[in-house]
């Protein structure tokens, strides 16, 4: 299907693709993809890609360019011409990419090319620095990079000639250095010979002073040995002295530490004494005020149990007249025995029991005495 673009009569005079249609790009794509540049010395590869590239940039910038001028009269023509334009440049861009590639690739081999000559320069030329006697040179390897052929070559002639003069130098002071070492020599050996006949003079004084000094270490040595017992006998004496007085000092902390301890002893009887006559009058206190207290308690009873007997009796009275013998005694033995006794210590239990005892004799006896009583009546 063509992709002709239909342009106004009034625009078309001055453009290039009015009469190219799709299958003319199409074809012509095919055929500058097909392009390739066998290596840096393909010279007719390299104008062919070359000459394509501007024919594709020229479509593209002519496609471009027809495209913002279609697009002005009205929107839905201008998204016609946008599919339209993206229809073309989808075939000339890959074209357009792949010559630009193959044009990409010559030149970075063209500089790697260059760069590898660049290291073979600068290799040589570090090489040449370091063989410059006596030891070499070395410089930065941006300066060394920035020379030309001629700038090298004048200054590895400058710089051979300054370590020539340096290694002239060098030999005369070593030069003069071995002659320094000759005389050095002779000089030494003048001084051995000195050295050994002073050698042989201290050898007959210190011959002399090590018998000097035998004699005198053996005098010291009868010394030492008689200090030596003399301190024996005073390190004895002194042993004994110090044993008679550390047993003494034994004995007088013995005598004291005996003599603490029974004051000790005698403290805690004394502190025992007084906690256990403490702990004695404190029973008695409590003692003394539980009964008390229970005296106030039966007080208080005997009182609230006279006030309730009192008012009981009253109501009793009240009662007579309207009850038998019989209800009136059982009355009296249920309030009896509802009374309540209370709690009272270990040592006052069996009091409480007996009283407990009356209470219990004295409500059968009056229960009896009613039930005497209705049968009488009966």
């Amino acid at each position: 299907m063509s992709a002709v673009i239909e342009k106004p009569e009034a625009k078309t005079a001055n453009l290039i693709l009015v009469t190219m249609t799709r299958e003319v790009i199409e074809a012509k794509s095919e055929e500058y993809k097909s392009l390739k540049i066998a290596g840096i010395n393909d010279k007719a590869g390299e104008l062919a890609c070359k000459e394509a590239l501007k024919k594709v940039v020229k479509w593209r910038t002519t496609v471009d360019k027809e495209h913002k001028e279609l697009k002005a009269p009205a929107w839905e023509e201008c998204k016609r011409l946008d599919h339209a334009k993206n229809q073309l440049l989808a075939i000339i861009n890959p074209v357009e990419t792949h010559l630009e590639a193959q044009l990409c690739a010559v030149e970075s081999e063209r500089l790697e090319i260059k760069r590898r000559e660049a290291d073979k320069i600068y290799q040589y030329r570090v090489d040449a620095l370091a063989a410059l006697p006596p030891h070499g040179v070395v410089v930065p390897e941006q300066f060394l990079r920035s020379m030309n052929e001629a700038e090298f070559a004048e200054y590895l002639a400058r710089t051979r000639s300054d370590q020539e003069e340096k290694q002239a130098e060098l030999d005369r002071q070593k030069a003069a250095e071995s002659e320094r070492l000759r005389l050095q020599a002779e000089e030494n050996e003048r001084l051995r010979k000195e050295r050994e006949q002073l050698a042989a003079e201290r050898a007959e004084l210190e011959k002399a002073r090590k018998a000097e000094q035998d004699r005198q270490a053996a005098e010291q040595a009868k010394l030492d040995e008689q200090k030596r017992l003399q301190d024996a006998e005073a390190a004895r004496l002194k042993k004994a002295e110090d044993d008679r007085i550390a047993a003494e000092r034994a004995e007088e902390k013995r005598n004291a530490d005996e003599e603490a301890l029974k004051l000790r002893m005698a403290e805690q009887a004394k502190l025992k004494a007084e906690n256990e006559e403490r702990e004695r009058q404190r029973k008695e206190q409590a003692d003394r005020e539980f009964k008390e207290a229970l005296e106030r308690e039966r007080i208080a009873t005997e009182a609230r149990l006279k006030r309730e007997a009192e008012e009981a009796e009253a109501e009793r009275l009240a009662e007579e007249a309207r009850r038998p013998d019989r209800e009136k005694l059982l009355a009296v033995a249920t309030a009896i025995s509802n009374i309540q006794l209370p709690k009272v210590s270990a040592e006052l239990q069996s009091q409480l029991s007996t009283i407990h005892a009356i209470i219990s004799t004295a409500v059968r006896q009056i229960r009896v005495a009613a039930t005497a009583t209705s049968k009488g009546g009966a």
